[in-house]
């Protein structure tokens, strides 16, 4: 799952360096003013960003959700668990 959002997001950062390339050749080229051409890339930066935080709570709900279909419990359950097999183990340990 690691590597498929290192691909995605190394994907988009390749597509947002390209566009960012491209506008840069316009500001150049004097197609487009420098002002404009510095708005478009903050613009394109700032849906990267949200479009990356959007992802990334997709896929925790996505996995939350297929961990909890295969009844597989979550790091806090399982912290407990130990707890309490512990404190099962050594009844009389004064740390737990």
């Amino acid at each position: 799952m690691r590597k498929l959002m290192n691909t995605a997001f190394g994907t988009a950062s390749m597509a947002r360096k390209r566009a960012t390339e491209v506008i840069n050749d316009l500001m150049e080229q004097e197609k487009i003013s420098e002002e404009e051409g510095r708005r478009i890339i903050e613009e394109l930066n700032k849906e990267g960003e949200e479009q990356r935080g959007e992802f990334e709570k997709e896929i925790k709900t996505t996995l939350e959700k297929l961990l909890s279909k295969m009844n597989i419990p979550s790091k806090k359950e399982f912290e407990a668990l130990e707890k309490r097999v512990e404190k099962l183990e050594n009844p009389n340990s004064p740390n737990i």
